[in-house]
C-alpha cells in the first residue's frame, strides 16, 4: 500500500539504449612515462629478490665495492667506524637461573672464558665489516683440538663468494631449492649450506674448483641484510651511494690539480706592443718561461706588464661539498655528519644528541637481531658441548636459563653529569649496578668486590681516602644543614 509513495520521478531507461561510461581521470604520477621518465626509469625491473641478486651482479658490485672502500680514506673510516659503534669490544653475557645464582654465576663465568679464548668480539667485527662491504659473510662452527681449552666449539668467517655451488646443481626433483650454494626446504628455512674448500680468488682454485663441503644449518650464521621478503644473499649495504665515494676522489684530484697548477705559475707576463716594430724588444713566445729570482725587483720594456696568477682552487664550497657528499654516502647506515666526516666542529652538545637518535636505533635494532640469531647459537652450541663435559657445568636445563647481552656504551661526554645522573637513578629505584656497570662491560658484583677489598686495605693501613673523605664531608655538610633548619624552626620541642 506505501509502494506508490516511493516511486521515482526519474524516467525510465530502455533496455535497448546503451548505458554511458565515464572514465576515471584519477592517476598517478609516477605511473607515467614520458620521454624523461623512460630515461631516468630506463633500468627498472621485476626480477624476483633471488634474481636480482645474483651471482652476476653480486661478482661485480662487490669488486667494486671493495676497491672503493679499499682506496677511500673517508669509505674506510665511515665502515670502522660503525662496525666498531655497533659491536664494541664484546657483547658480555648476563647469565639468570631463577632461585640458582651460582648455577648461573658459574654458566657466565665459563661462557665468558670461552669467548676471549675464541676472540669472539674480533670475529664478529671481523664478520660484520665483510657484511658491510661485501654484502655478506658465514660464520661456520666447528671444533677446534688444536687448541687446548674443555670447550673446543670455534668458528670461523668466510667471505661470501665461498658459499656457491660449482656444480650448478638444479635439484628439480627434490624437496630442496639451492640458491648458489643456500638449500631451503619448502618454508623457506635454510638447511644446508655448500662452501668451496678453497677461495675462488686463490691460486690453486682452478685445479680443485669442484671440491667443496657441505654443512647443516646448525653449524652456520649468514650475516646479511635481508631487505626483501625472500631475499637468499646480500649485496653491499653501500651499493646506492658507492659511485659517490668515486665522485668524491675525482673532484678532489681535480681540485689538488688546479691548485699545483695555481702554485707552479708564478705570473702572466702580457704585452700592449706590436709585435713587428723592430726598435720593441725581442717578442716572447707563447708558452715561454722566464726564469725570476727570489726576492728581487724586476723591471720591463716599455708597453709590457706581470700580472700574478690568480689562484681559483680550491673554492671556498670545497670543504662544504665534501660535507655533504659524506653525509650522503653514510645515510644508508644512518650515521651522522659528524660521525661520517670525523669532525663535530659544526655541532653544539644538543644537536649531537638529537643526530643520534637514528644512529643508536639503528644500532639497537641490529643488536637484537644478533643476540637472536648468531649469538643465541653461539651459547647454545657451547651448552651443548659443554654439558657432555663431565663436572664441567651444573646439572641445568637450557630452558631455564635466561640470557642477557649487554653491548658497550659510549664514552662520557661529562663524566661528572653522567655520575650525578646515575646516583639519581640509584636513588629513585630507576635502575641498578647490574646496569650501570654493564654500560662498561664489567661485572658489578667483581667490580663491587675489588672496591671493598681496597677500602679494607686502606682503612687497616690508616690510610684515608679523598672519596671517602668527601663522603664524610658531605654527611657532615647535610647533619649541620638539618640542625640549622631545626633551631630556625625553634628545634623539634618548638610548640605550634
Amino acid at each position: 500500500m506505501f509502494f506508490g509513495l516511493f516511486k521515482s520521478n526519474k524516467s525510465q531507461v530502455s533496455a535497448s539504449e546503451p548505458k554511458k561510461t565515464r572514465r576515471i581521470a584519477g592517476k598517478y604520477d609516477a605511473a607515467q612515462e614520458g620521454r624523461e621518465d623512460r630515461r631516468h626509469w630506463e633500468y627498472t625491473d621485476n626480477l624476483s629478490p633471488v634474481q636480482a641478486n645474483s651471482r652476476a651482479v653480486r661478482e661485480k658490485i662487490r669488486r667494486k665495492s671493495r676497491y672503493e672502500l679499499d682506496n677511500n680514506g673517508p669509505g674506510k673510516g665511515i665502515v670502522k667506524t660503525y662496525v666498531n659503534d655497533l659491536i664494541g669490544t664484546v657483547p658480555s653475557l648476563t647469565v639468570a637461573i631463577k632461585d640458582r645464582d651460582a648455577d648461573a654465576e658459574i654458566i657466565q663465568q665459563k661462557f665468558t672464558k670461552w669467548a676471549k679464548k675464541r676472540h669472539l668480539g674480533k670475529k664478529m667485527r671481523v664478520a660484520r665489516q665483510a657484511q658491510l662491504r661485501d654484502g655478506e659473510s658465514f660464520a661456520v662452527f666447528h671444533g677446534n683440538k688444536n687448541n687446548a681449552f674443555p670447550v673446543q666449539l670455534d668458528f670461523t668467517c668466510l667471505e661470501s663468494e665461498m658459499c656457491q655451488d660449482p656444480t650448478y646443481e638444479v635439484m628439480k626433483d627434490s624437496e630442496y631449492q639451492n640458491v648458489d650454494g643456500i638449500f631451503y626446504d619448502s618454508n623457506r628455512n635454510p638447511v644446508k649450506y655448500r662452501f668451496l674448500k678453497e677461495h675462488p680468488g686463490g691460486l690453486s682454485y682452478h685445479s680443485i674448483q669442484t671440491s667443496f663441503q657441505d654443512y647443516d644449518a646448525k653449524w652456520v650464521h649468514h650475516f646479511f641484510d635481508e631487505e626483501r621478503p625472500g631475499q637468499a644473499r646480500g649485496i653491499p649495504e653501500l651499493s646506492a651511494t658507492l659511485l659517490q665515494f668515486a665522485n668524491l676522489r675525482r673532484y678532489s684530484k681535480a681540485v689538488l690539480g688546479a691548485a699545483e697548477l695555481s702554485a707552479e705559475l708564478t705570473g702572466v707576463v702580457e704585452t700592449t706592443s706590436n709585435a713587428e716594430d723592430e726598435d720593441g724588444p725581442d717578442p716572447l713566445d707563447v708558452g715561454e718561461e722566464i726564469a725570476v729570482n727570489r726576492n728581487t725587483l724586476t723591471t720591463l720594456p716599455m708597453g709590457w706588464k706581470m700580472n700574478a696568477f690568480k689562484p681559483e682552487q680550491p673554492t671556498t664550497t670545497y670543504g662544504d661539498f665534501k660535507k655533504e657528499i659524506l653525509t650522503d654516502v653514510a645515510r644508508p647506515l644512518c650515521m651522522p655528519r659528524n660521525k661520517s666526516t670525523g669532525s663535530s666542529a659544526d655541532y653544539n652538545y644538543s644537536s649531537g644528541k638529537l643526530d643520534f637518535q637514528a644512529y643508536n636505533r639503528q644500532h639497537k635494532i641490529e643488536q637484537n637481531d644478533l643476540e637472536e640469531t648468531f649469538l643465541q647459537k653461539a651459547f647454545e652450541l657451547w651448552f651443548e658441548e659443554a654439558s657432555n663435559i663431565r663436572g664441567y657445568l651444573p646439572n641445568v636445563d637450557i630452558d631455564d636459563i635466561t640470557l642477557e647481552w649487554t653491548w658497550d656504551s659510549d664514552e662520557d661526554i661529562d663524566p661528572s653529569k653522567d655520575a650525578s645522573a646515575n646516583e639519581t637513578k640509584l636513588n629513585s629505584n630507576q635502575t641498578n649496578l647490574k646496569e650501570i656497570y654493564a654500560r662498561k662491560n664489567k661485572d658489578w658484583r667483581v667490580a663491587l668486590l675489588q672496591r671493598a677489598a681496597e677500602i679494607k686495605f686502606c682503612k687497616e693501613n690508616g690510610i684515608d681516602t679523598s672519596a671517602d673523605k668527601k663522603t664524610q664531608q658531605s654527611k657532615d655538610s647535610s647533619m649541620e644543614d638539618e640542625e640549622d633548619d631545626m633551631d630556625e624552626k625553634g628545634g623539634p620541642d618548638a610548640e605550634n
